[in-house]
């Protein structure tokens, strides 16, 4: 059996060091300890800010024949699977080279307006190459041409972090979206750091409809202090068109540490304006908070990841706001893509308090599964609700499918993005400076029920209108669970559901926040829907 409590396990919602980014780089690491036989140290040191991610693959022994061991002309066309396994690493590397995969089988040099390639989104990109082998159509592709003409046009700087792409997308089709590869030194100084970069602008961008738009402004923020706003569509940044970029381009202009002004034109309704953004050069919290004093006095925290000392923050803005005497609590996991399970079992304990049954880990290997309880005292007692959208993912998704089935909060908002595997840290090829993050299994919620890819249902279901994100919609081959009979019979027993009451329609509160999420969960406070553990935890509790 393996024992839970020395593994370094990586349980976050995306990988990292990819053109499909995975929601967000996000580590999630169950010890403090390092795994048996493993170089890497887990504490997290200070990040190199002035360092990218090429440049620690530039620091690795990465070569083309690391590449060439998955990515050959004769293995890429043994079958379907491995086609596509083939082509997606293309794709991948070549959004790294402003250069595009043509159904001829050569690469072309990138119009903006002709590449329709969405690097957020795998089974899209590869939609269109989908049906070339079924149609005797893949022989056109030489695979040891294509990438030698990749590497050929490509920096020297950037070949090992291209070709560290194109081993990322081959796995992410042959083995699951989560397996891949990452330099040694950028988990530990980068990744696995949990204070944000003081150059971090504060917000996320997505395109809808071939245009880019904000997705979100984190509170607090150099982009919140511009006045910058959700779903406000940019048209320049910096006097920069960005119609013909994608979020990746996007990203780049915001990159330059030396410059301290943005101004973004921005599309807001009708209207058409610039708002100058100011970096501040200041690290963003975590965790921000405050009370809602319009009707009922709440307490609203914002947790943006679930990052090392989260749960003592967490507890110490409780505490700040006098729980006893808040008529609720909304706890936000909106985009929070997970983090440090342990920080997550830690959390949920300040709802529901010690020793409670929290997630299971359940191996793919059949071995047998191990128990997560909570490890923190009860602080909050009162009315809860959690707002969840579709990047809620990992760890985010634990808490609110536990809080929901403890019947510990209302959940309001989206379904989660529906990520419940984890990864565990292997060296690659016997090299030090490379680790491979693999797939090794699942964790389970309380009553044995999975996340993976059903995500968690909102009891109060919005729609942020954002495009719909999810393990489903954005991989070719997303990874499956199956649930045995013992986990569907005990969930199908256990699981409870709190249930809308019709008086929900009435505005109990007034003057509601202009963030539709928050304002729903303000208004089920008002109607007193989401449970007290005051009452209620004794009886629901789910047993272990």
């Amino acid at each position: 059996m393996k024992s839970w409590g020395i593994i370094i396990v990586i349980a976050t919602g995306f990988g990292l060091g990819m053109a499909v980014p995975r929601l967000a780089v996000e580590m999630q690491i169950l010890t403090g300890k390092p795994a048996a036989g493993s170089a890497i140290a887990v504490k997290a040191v200070n990040t190199q800010d002035s360092m990218k991610v090429e440049d620690f693959w530039a620091n690795t022994e990465l070569e083309i024949s690391d590449l060439n061991q998955y990515v050959n002309n004769i293995q890429c066309h043994d079958n379907k699977k491995s086609f596509l396994a083939c082509i997606n690493s293309v794709l991948f590397a070549l959004q790294k080279t402003n250069q595009h995969l043509q159904f001829d089988g050569t690469i072309a040099a990138n119009s903006r307006r002709e590449n329709k390639l969405d690097n957020y989104n795998e089974k899209q990109n590869l939609a269109q190459f989908i049906n070339l082998y079924s149609d005797g159509l893949s022989k056109r592709f030489n695979f040891d041409l294509l990438w030698k003409s990749i590497l050929a046009s490509s920096k020297p700087e950037s070949r090992k972090h291209i070709l560290a792409l194109g081993i990322n997308g081959y796995l992410s089709i042959q083995m699951d979206p989560h397996t891949y590869i990452s330099p040694t030194d950028y988990f530990k100084q980068v990744s696995s750091n949990n204070e944000r970069s003081k150059y971090f602008l504060g917000l996320s961008f997505e395109k809808k409809m071939q245009r880019i738009f904000i997705r979100k402004v984190f509170k607090n923020s150099d982009a919140d202090q511009a006045g910058l706003k959700n779903n406000d569509e940019v048209v320049s940044i910096s006097g920069q068109k960005v119609e013909d970029m994608n979020l990746s381009d996007v990203s780049a202009l915001l990159k330059d540490k030396n410059q301290k002004t943005f101004p973004f034109l921005v599309k807001r309704g009708d209207a058409t304006f610039v708002k100058k953004l100011n970096r501040s050069y200041r690290v963003l919290s975590q965790v921000q908070s405050e009370v809602i004093n319009n009707g009922n006095k709440i307490g609203y925290i914002q947790l943006s990841k679930f990052a090392y000392n989260i749960c003592e923050n967490v507890r110490e803005e409780i505490e700040k706001m006098k729980p006893s005497s808040l008529n609720g609590l909304v706890l936000d996991l909106r985009d929070n893509p997970g983090g440090l399970l342990t920080e997550a079992a830690c959390l949920a304990g300040l709802f529901i308090g010690e020793n409670k049954k929290i997630f299971t880990v359940k191996y793919t290997d059949g071995n047998e599964e191990e128990v997560a309880l909570t490890t923190a005292e009860q602080v909050y007692f009162g009315p809860m609700v959690i707002l969840t959208n579709n990047s809620s993912a990992s760890a985010s998704e634990l808490i609110a499918g536990a809080m929901q089935e403890y019947n510990r909060a209302t959940i309001v908002g989206e379904r989660t993005f529906g990520k419940g595997s984890f990864q565990e840290i292997e060296r690659y090829n016997e090299s030090s400076k490379i680790s491979l993050f693999r797939t090794q299994g699942f964790y389970l919620l309380p009553s044995g029920e999975t996340t993976q890819l059903k995500g968690v249902m909102p009891d109060v279901a919005l729609d942020d209108d954002n495009a719909i994100m999810s393990e489903f919609d954005l991989y070719q081959f997303p990874l499956q669970f199956k649930a045995d009979k013992k986990s569907t019979v005990t969930h199908n027993l256990m699981y409870k559901k709190s249930n809308r009451p019709s008086n929900c329609g009435s505005n109990t509160v007034k003057n509601f926040s202009e963030d539709k999420f928050i304002a729903s969960a303000q208004q089920v406070l008002g109607c007193e829907i989401a449970l007290s553990a005051k009452s209620d935890d004794k009886e629901q509790n789910i047993n272990l």
